[in-house]
């Protein structure tokens, strides 16, 4: 029969070794790679229509990457390390990210207000666009008072290597492909008359929502190596006054 102690030591060495998993400096490649071959898996065992529904709005992929903002948020609210201030500011942040994800930025305009479009060509009344573009101007300065108040910490960050800081880089990186990607059939059909045929349309949709997906997905793991990293300097600091 297995002691207590030795039971104990190997729970040890495999938290230790779940560590050294997740704390490695570019281990964002793992839940990056998930997600690419959940993409393969889906397009070998899905036909195309299914593929199309699954890529809709209010559909399941969507609604799991509201779902792990949500945790992020709260895991940021109520279970993080370090300064309080920068936590909330964070959550909020997140908090936006997941508004557009529940298409807040048409909820109350006669079309989203994310298009050009609607600001040179669309008829909505004056008053709406005037609580539109409120509602813009203050997302837009609070990211960038944040970007401005914070990019040192993640420029620290990298500087010395620290893996979070990678993470939080490759979430941010996500942000502009998934909307390029989001876009092109778009702008190929509007702009340059090149309509996409719909398979390739659906798959490109696939990827957009996966990479959108992984935005929320990426900001979990680096809070997670901010976690296991506090834990790691929490324990060596007790054995050091030992």
């Amino acid at each position: 029969m297995t002691s207590a102690p030795a039971l104990q030591a190997e729970g040890s060495a495999f938290d230790r070794s779940i560590g050294a998993f997740v704390l490695q400096r570019y281990s964002v490649v793992y839940p990056v790679a998930f997600l690419l071959t959940a993409v393969v898996m889906i397009l070998l065992t899905l036909n195309l229509t299914a593929v199309e529904r699954l890529s809709q709005e209010n559909q399941v992929i969507e609604n799991m990457t509201v779902v792990l903002y949500g945790l992020a948020i709260l895991w940021l609210v109520l279970g993080g390390n370090g300064d309080r201030l920068f936590r909330y500011q964070s959550a909020f942040l997140l908090a936006v990210m997941a508004a557009r994800e529940l298409s807040f930025q048409k909820a109350f305009t006669t079309e989203s207000m994310t298009r050009t479009s609607y600001w040179i060509r669309s008829e909505a009344p004056l008053s709406e666009k005037l609580m539109a573009g409120a509602v813009a101007l203050f997302v837009i300065y609070y990211v960038l008072r944040y970007l401005a108040t914070h990019h040192r910490r993640l420029w620290q960050g990298l500087r010395e290597g620290r893996c979070h800081a990678v993470s939080i880089v490759a979430a941010a990186m996500l942000v502009p492909v998934s909307k390029i990607l989001d876009s092109t059939s778009r702008v190929l059909r509007d702009k340059f008359s090149m309509p996409v045929p719909d398979d390739i349309g659906d798959v490109m949709g696939l990827f957009e929502e996966m990479l959108e997906l992984g935005i929320p997905l990426v900001v979990l793991w680096a809070l997670w190596q901010v976690a296991l990293g506090a834990d790691r300097r929490s324990l060596r600091d007790s054995c050091s006054k030992t």
